[in-house]
């Protein structure tokens, strides 16, 4: 776990939705992102995907099928949210494809990680740096 836990602590998540755009990382605060929450009364978020879960490399297509379900489950719940993606600062992996999901709890966030079988998911609340939280 610990490869992992350095992998997700050097990752880069980037939203990127029409005009919206802002950098998230781990353990940090970030002022686009708290004027983003600010500017839409938003008090928590997480960054959610479906991709590769148990964070094994998995079939594109079995990749976009789940994101895609993921995608349904967030609309049926109405729960706001914009797309972006997980990526290496090196670039040295494909970006992951990911939701930045606005006004979620932390255990419904944690509780759709594990639905979808991920090993950890950000969360983080406005003012307040970003925190991975293990789903296992």
């Amino acid at each position: 776990m610990t490869d992992l836990a350095e992998m997700y602590r050097l990752a880069v998540y980037v939203v990127e939705d029409g005009d919206v755009r802002f950098v998230i990382r781990l353990g940090r605060e970030n002022r686009e992102l708290d004027d983003h929450l600010a500017e839409h009364a938003l008090d928590c978020w997480a960054f959610l995907t479906a991709y590769n879960p148990h964070s094994t490399p998995t079939p594109e297509n079995v990749n976009l099928e789940a994101q895609a379900s993921l995608a349904k489950r967030l609309t049926n719940a109405g729960l706001g949210y914009l797309r972006g993606y997980g990526t290496s600062e090196s670039g040295d992996w494909p970006p992951e494809a990911s939701f930045f999901v606005e006004d979620i709890s932390l255990d419904d966030a944690v509780g759709l990680g594990r639905e979808y079988c991920q090993s950890a998911i950000l969360w983080g609340r406005r003012g307040g740096a970003a925190e991975l939280v293990w789903c296992d």
